[in-house]
């Protein structure tokens, strides 16, 4: 059964009474920023069920990467690799999420780093 009020939808996603309510919206309302907005904002994996169109929408994004940085993993390539979605989600992002971070981002010269500096800190112990 998919909800097409958005007065219901709205009361579902920023009531508590469902975590998922955007589920069981209809398109057109998966597609209403304000309703996706208030959704993201009360539960960011609400993202998964958003259109394509706001998981691309930088705004909406940062909103469901705010509340949790893993929610990244539901955005669109873009969005993954963008700088100010990122910074919103945090600098452990890539420890966490890292596999949700597209390689073409801003962390992608660190996690080199923190690759080289891990098999330095091997090499170093194999040697002592």
């Amino acid at each position: 059964m998919l909800f097409r009020s958005k007065e219901v939808v709205m009361v579902a996603v920023t009531s508590g009474l469902s975590s998922h309510a955007l589920q069981y919206a209809s398109d057109e309302l998966k597609n209403d920023k304000e309703v996706v907005m208030a959704a993201v904002n009360h539960y960011g994996y609400n993202l998964k069920y958003a259109s394509d169109e706001l998981k691309g929408d930088k705004e909406v994004v940062i909103a469901a990467v705010t509340n949790h940085k893993c929610n990244l993993q539901f955005a669109s390539d873009e969005m993954k690799a963008d700088k100010d979605v990122l910074d919103a989600a945090g600098p452990e992002v890539e420890e966490d999420c890292g596999e949700y971070v597209e390689p073409s981002s801003a962390f992608a010269p660190s996690i080199a780093c923190t690759l080289l500096s891990f098999l330095f800190g091997v090499i170093i112990i194999a040697l002592h």
